[in-house]
């Protein structure tokens, strides 16, 4: 329920502030060829021009980075470890610009933006406003993503 409600308020801004972005669900990856592993987003954020250039993985290539990665944290230690850990160091190597983790199991948001090629992070929980460097005009609060999860 999170990814869907995150995916409707991602589309809203993509299609009234960025006209040349896309937002996918599932369906759009990213490779990171030094670990030869692919990773597919809950949501990404893609120019759409970079859409042309998908291979048969639905990957895109790394000189046409995501925009914005979304993850939402799953039950259990390994899920967290991977998203928190393995997908933050592989999204920053891939120089994705903005990196969130939602995780519900925390009622936490972590929104990480890359400065000078690292993550630089910021939490938001309970009423507080997410603030996402890529999307100005969001406005959504922590809490109300979170209990997307409930309805």
């Amino acid at each position: 329920m999170i990814v869907h409600f995150l995916y409707g308020i991602f589309y809203e801004q993509v299609s009234q502030n960025f006209p040349n972005w896309f937002v996918a669900n599932y369906v759009v990856g990213v490779e990171d060829t030094k670990e030869k592993q692919r990773y597919y987003p809950e949501i990404s954020v893609v120019e759409v021009e970079c859409l042309f250039n998908l291979d048969r993985y639905n990957t895109i290539p790394g000189q046409c980075p995501l925009r914005i990665a979304v993850e939402v944290v799953k039950p259990g230690r390994r899920n967290t470890q991977r998203d928190y850990t393995l997908k933050k160091s592989a999204y920053e190597i891939l120089e994705i610009p903005e990196y969130w983790i939602v995780d519900p199991q925390k009622d936490l948001i972590t929104v990480h933006q890359l400065v000078n090629g690292y993550y630089r992070p910021r939490t938001f929980q309970d009423n507080q406003k997410i603030i996402s460097p890529s999307l100005p005009n969001l406005n959504l609060a922590a809490a109300q993503l979170l209990s997307a999860s409930l309805g």
